[in-house]
């Protein structure tokens, strides 16, 4: 819950000013608060259960195909997972701009952001879905580099750290470009 909250608190004060979160960021004792954050775990949980779909049917293709699916290299079974949970990711992206909205207290229906973001989706599923999977490489990639599992730890946590305040922004930049265009329409 932490964490997001301070994606709300991230939210806030790109698109309202840092005046308006408090000094310590969102406590969570307020409505809003609380919208945002089931909001997040409605979205975590349809997410999971529409990766579950692709996921697994390609993993029991690939295992029928190929029985030695096992002993195929961990990346090679990853790329192809995530290939598989695009059209996930792509669902996942048109319902996220419900996350800003609520945290400009403009709370969004699921309906109003798939409408919203119509014409948008592929733009949104690059932008949202696809850049932290290419952050998560670099974060990977640079870690990779330190020898002990305590470095790379150290490494990788540091990073993410550093993007994801970059990815939340993403967000909050997409709803901002979507709105001005559903203010303009």
């Amino acid at each position: 819950m932490p964490l997001t909250l301070a994606a709300l608190s991230c939210h806030r004060v790109l698109l309202l000013g840092p005046e308006s979160v408090p000094s310590f960021g969102a406590s969570g004792t307020q409505a809003r608060d609380w919208r945002f954050v089931g909001m997040a775990a409605g979205l975590f949980v349809i997410t999971n259960l529409l990766l579950q779909v692709p996921v697994t049917a390609t993993f029991l293709f690939l295992q029928l195909d190929n029985p030695g699916l096992l002993s195929m290299e961990h990346d090679t079974i990853s790329a192809i997972g995530r290939f598989a949970a695009l059209p996930a990711i792509y669902v996942a992206c048109r319902y996220s701009i419900c996350l800003p909205a609520i945290a400009t207290d403009r709370p969004m229906r699921m309906r109003q952001a798939w409408a919203c973001t119509r014409g948008y989706g592929m733009r949104l599923l690059l932008l949202i879905g696809v850049s932290p999977w290419l952050l998560h490489f670099v974060q990977r990639s640079l870690a990779d580099l330190f020898a002990s599992d305590t470095d790379y730890a150290i490494a990788s946590n540091l990073m993410f750290w550093l993007f994801l305040p970059l990815e939340i922004a993403l967000l909050s930049i997409c709803f901002r470009r979507l709105d001005q265009v559903d203010v303009a329409a």
